[in-house]
C-alpha cells in the first residue's frame, strides 16, 4: 500500500519526522512549526502513513508509575 500524499505541509512532516526520529514516537511540537505539523498529522494518520498513540490520562486516586531504561544493542547482543 502507498499512499501520495497530496498536502505541502504533510510531505514536510512526514520528511522531518523522518530525519529527527526515524523510528520513534514524536511529537509535533518537536518538528519545529508546529502549526504546519498539525496540518499535515491530519492526512498522514488519515491515510495510515503515521499511527497516532492515545493520551494516557491517570484515574483519580490511582498509583501512577513511570519506568524508563535503555538498551544498548552490541554485536553480541544486548547489554
Amino acid at each position: 500500500n502507498t499512499y501520495g500524499l497530496k498536502m505541502k505541509a504533510s510531505r514536510w512532516l512526514l520528511s522531518t519526522a523522518m530525519s529527527k526520529s526515524p523510528t520513534m514516537p514524536f511529537t509535533l511540537r518537536a518538528m519545529g512549526d508546529e502549526r504546519q505539523a498539525r496540518l499535515g498529522v491530519t492526512e498522514c494518520t488519515k491515510h495510515g502513513v503515521f499511527r497516532d498513540y492515545p493520551v494516557l490520562a491517570e484515574e483519580e486516586g490511582e498509583i501512577v508509575a513511570q519506568v524508563k531504561f535503555t538498551v544498548l544493542l552490541t554485536p553480541n547482543g544486548p547489554q
